[in-house]
């Protein structure tokens, strides 16, 4: 309980944690459009291709999640700062803190409606559909910069904040797109299907994680350094080390998971079908959910020695 008092308290968390979410759906529903479902070239793999629903379902829940949390989020900020009256909303909205979040609820609009354009358009409205969710969803990735540690870095805020929204982009990217990679790959396996086509996936999403992967890690261990100058001295003991750590265990097995999934899963799946792997592609999914709860508390919790 002292960790969530330590991040601001439990409903502060639980809001975090709906705008990491949805974020992380939005950005990686699109991440798996561009770059992934493009490797099913072949007709007879490629089924709906760019119109596989899971990417916009996926996309347009978490766009919904983020825009819908926005409100609440001022809300409870308002509570935690006073008695929630109508003139402390206000207050808090008129902040800079609180036009982001707005900002958020805008910018997460636009992705919803660009997904739903997306999704039932056609031809060049369907693809400004696309454009639109793209566009907003590169807004909507910046607004946890803005409402987090990185714009409180006095001497590097910039760079604090690029940091931030490539890390932002880059877990999307890994995270976002595994689950939408689980949910065509559990489709493939409830269809009885064979398991070329969530082979060709697999090793696609494969790459796509290397690089998302080794972008997360590199920006956060630079957004470490910016937010705690002597990481060796101040880091231990403290209540934000404790948290750091509790992220750092489940991201070792999302890594674990995925290491055997890009080794072994398109192997298995040609030679036994995606049942074969879409139950450990499920439990993979479930430690990056454990990642986005943790990370919730983490940018709550202030670090120690703040710059």
């Amino acid at each position: 309980m002292d960790l969530f008092e330590s991040a601001g308290g439990t409903a502060a968390v639980a809001t975090r944690v709906v705008t990491l979410t949805g974020i992380t759906l939005t950005v990686g529903a699109l991440a798996f459009r561009l770059f992934v479902a493009e490797r099913l070239s072949d007709s007879t793999l490629r089924g709906s291709h760019r119109e596989l629903p899971s990417v916009a379902w996926v996309g347009l829940i978490g766009a919904v999640l983020a825009a819908l949390i926005a409100p609440v989020r001022l809300v409870v900020q308002a509570q935690a700062l006073g008695d929630g009256t109508q003139s402390m909303l206000g207050a808090v909205a008129s902040t800079a803190w609180g036009m982001a979040v707005i900002a958020q609820g805008i910018t997460a609009t636009g992705a919803a409606a660009g997904f739903v354009v997306g999704r039932f358009g056609s031809g060049r409205t369907q693809a400004n559909g696309w454009s639109m969710a793209v566009v907003a969803t590169l807004g909507l990735a910046l607004m946890p910069a803005l409402t987090g540690h990185a714009i409180a870095e006095k001497h590097w805020t910039i760079v604090s904040m690029a940091s931030d929204w490539v890390h932002v982009l880059a877990a999307g990217g890994w995270i976002g797109t595994l689950l939408v990679l689980t949910l065509e790959v559990r489709r493939d396996a409830a269809a009885r299907a064979g398991g070329e086509r969530s082979a060709v996936l697999i090793e696609a999403f494969h790459h796509v994680a290397l690089v998302c992967a080794g972008a997360v890690v590199t920006t956060g261990v630079l957004s470490l350094w910016l937010r705690v100058p002597h990481p060796f001295r101040d880091l231990w003991p403290s209540v934000y080390a404790d948290v750091l750590l509790w992220k750092i265990a489940p991201v070792a097995m999302v890594l674990l998971f995925g290491a055997l999934h890009g080794w072994k899963g398109p192997a298995r799946a040609r030679a036994k079908g995606a049942r074969q792997v879409a139950g450990t592609l499920l439990w993979e999914c479930i430690f990056a959910a454990i990642v986005l709860t943790v990370t919730g508390m983490l940018v709550g919790t202030e670090p120690p020695g703040l710059r």
